[in-house]
């Protein structure tokens, strides 16, 4: 079993006091285990969350890595790996995140060296039944739980790589980091997946979730998507066969209906964005959404 571990929780204008204090217990119950806990502050301008995050110093072997500037997410987590002290890291995404089971810790520790690369999968709180109505990124998430299974994430191991609960070997990731080109929301993890495909490092995925027990706003989540849209656009070659909207948008070229698509979305964008951030959000005009967003790009 492993015996030394750095549990990396990457934030920005949220404290993962919860989380943090989860993962504190766990470790303190693990005999013989030398462990930190560093939460990544990635320039929060909350002054409560930042309040909150400092009085984060009192959890056993925790420490603030703080940063100035909002840099990305890629950025964050390797400074974080570049602080950390032990041999496995932990990466916990620190927004809304929390440990689903009393022995979340051991089951990674139980991973052996041959495991470089550990991805454990996530799973959703159920909310209220309002929230379940109203919010797109509960209907999002939902819609495609039944696709997060250890068994159909190891069908293509590279393709359905998240941040946002994984363990790597330090020495693994200081030869494959995050791309810090990727300044933007979103895929800087599926470039690390492919990636660590590139480099013939095997990704396995087991059933290790942690749970996500917060659901942004529709605005907010809208804004995030348009954001991820428009990285997948920068890093559009690179990221090629490696998305499912991009294979979309190759097929609704190949059909020549890209520009049909491209007209509906112009005509029709404020009404589906009335839509999607409101009380009812229909997840057929959020596909619909992206699509005609990225080929009006």
């Amino acid at each position: 079993m492993i015996k030394e571990l750095s549990i990396l929780i990457p934030v920005y204008n949220a404290c993962p006091d919860g989380l943090a204090a989860q993962a504190a217990e766990q470790a303190e119950r693990i005999a013989g285990l030398n462990y930190e806990i560093i939460v990544g502050d990635d320039g929060s301008d909350d002054p409560d969350v930042i309040r909150k995050i400092d009085e984060l110093g009192h959890i056993n072997r925790c420490r603030i890595l703080r940063f100035d500037a909002n840099r990305g997410r890629a950025a964050i987590r390797n400074s974080l790996a570049g602080a950390a002290n032990h041999s496995r890291l932990l990466f916990i995404d620190g927004a809304h995140m929390r440990l689903c089971g009393d022995n979340y810790i051991e089951e990674y520790l139980s991973c052996g060296d041959d495991c470089r690369v550990v991805y454990g999968g996530y799973c959703l709180s159920e909310p209220d039944e309002e929230t379940k109505r109203s919010n797109l990124r509960y209907k999002y998430e939902s819609r495609t739980r039944q696709n997060r299974s250890a068994q159909m994430r190891n069908a293509a191991p590279g393709m359905d790589f998240h941040t946002c609960n994984f363990l790597v070997r330090k020495d693994v990731f200081g030869s494959v980091r995050f791309d810090e080109r990727l300044v933007r929301y979103g895929y800087e993890d599926v470039l690390m997946g492919k990636n660590l495909t590139a480099h013939g490092i095997q990704i396995h995925h087991i059933s290790n979730p942690t749970r996500l027990c917060g659901y942004e706003d529709n605005a907010t989540f809208l804004r995030k998507t348009v954001d991820s849209l428009l990285t997948l656009k920068e890093f559009e070659t690179e990221l090629d066969g490696y998305s499912r909207l991009l294979n979309n948008v190759r097929l609704c070229r190949k059909l020549k209906i890209d520009s049909r698509l491209r007209s509906l979305y112009l005509k029709r964008k404020d009404r589906w964005t009335d839509n999607l951030t409101g009380n009812n959000p229909s997840l057929t005009v959020f596909r619909l959404f992206k699509l005609g967003f990225f080929l009006s790009l």
